[in-house]
């Protein structure tokens, strides 16, 4: 039922490769774990942590230590990084940060779906992008639409406005917005 495998370990996978140095492959929970840093490369992202797991039939990893998700130009970082091969979600967790061309990301605990381009930043959140800057608890950055939307007190600034409230929602494409409580 288990399996392994010590000394520059390199699986070649349908989706993924995976280079470490100690493996465990569960051979009926299909669960490979590592327990010394590792670097997984798919055919769009590199990614890397210090020991974590992937579940091959569920194709959910969770990235302990230092874990990297480097895709194209960008990059996040988290003490913990879980990823759902499925609905494509990236958590990051612990000092999470998310960093492009375009647009820096922190906050304690983030969440990023590659395929919607929704970004849920929760705790000490901040966003530097483009063309706008938002702080808040909770920031839900709408990339394809650019658009925000905080939960709890939070400020938006672009070149001319400053907007800060309880609860805002702001379409930066259709210079629209609600702000509830203390604007």
């Amino acid at each position: 039922e288990t399996a392994i495998f010590k000394e520059r370990v390199s699986v070649e996978g349908e989706d993924f490769d995976l280079i470490t140095d100690t493996l465990i492959y569960n051979t009926k929970s299909t669960l490979s774990t590592w327990t010394t840093p590792a670097l997984i490369e798919t055919d769009s992202a590199q990614i890397y942590s210090e020991k974590g797991n992937y579940n091959s039939t569920t194709k959910y990893a969770v990235l302990n230590g230092n874990a990297q998700y480097k895709k194209d130009e960008s990059i996040a970082t988290a003490d913990t990084i879980l990823y759902d091969g499925v609905t494509k979600d990236i958590e990051l967790k612990g000092n999470a940060k998310y960093t492009s061309k375009e647009e820096i990301a922190s906050a304690d605990k983030m969440i990023r779906n590659d395929s919607t381009g929704i970004t849920t930043l929760i705790g000490n959140a901040k966003f530097d992008g483009k063309s706008n800057k938002a702080k808040g608890e909770k920031i839900i950055f709408d990339k394809k639409n650019d658009a925000f939307k905080f939960d709890g007190t939070g400020t938006i600034s672009d070149s001319t406005n400053i907007i800060t409230a309880d609860y805002l929602d702001y379409n930066k494409k259709t210079k629209k917005g609600i702000g509830v409580g203390n604007v």
